[in-house]
């Protein structure tokens, strides 16, 4: 019988509107209405997490991390439309995992340069050498001539 009066309590939770599911969940009557949303998305989620990300693996820690970040976030915000948020906030996530994916590329390609100044590439000969240091104060004026006003 316990089975049955929450069949009916999750079917009834099911028919709701998204709206109506935000209202409960922020009110804290119904606690399980974040999971009737994340059932009710998280194919959208995943399927922007993909275009993104590319990875399997990598868009569904995704998911699981934007349906989290929702915890806060839909008491922050006022949402008329969900899919269409979720939707956007799926799609900031992943740019931002992309950017700091950039960002931590960057800083490898940095650390390459070894102590004598040459990148694995050829890039840069010498550049952090001590002996170097008085050429870099004869070329300064002239580079600083050259510089644009902006």
């Amino acid at each position: 019988m316990l089975w049955i009066k929450r069949k009916t309590q999750t079917a009834s939770a099911s028919e709701k509107s998204d709206a109506e599911l935000i209202n409960e969940f922020k009110s804290g009557k119904n606690a399980q209405a974040l999971g009737v949303l994340f059932e009710r998305y998280v194919h959208l989620v995943f399927g922007v997490c993909m275009k993104y990300l590319k990875d399997k693996e990598e868009s569904r820690d995704a998911t699981m991390q934007i349906f989290e970040k929702l915890r806060t976030d839909l008491q922050k915000h006022q949402v008329e439309k969900f899919s269409y948020w979720l939707h956007t906030v799926s799609k900031n996530y992943c740019l931002m995992q992309l950017r700091s994916r950039a960002a931590m590329k960057n800083y490898d390609d940095a650390l390459l340069v070894t102590e004598n100044g040459v990148s694995d590439d050829g890039l840069l000969p010498g550049l952090f050498q001590e002996n170097n240091s008085e050429h870099f104060l004869e070329i300064l004026p002239d580079a600083i001539q050259n510089l644009s006003t902006e």
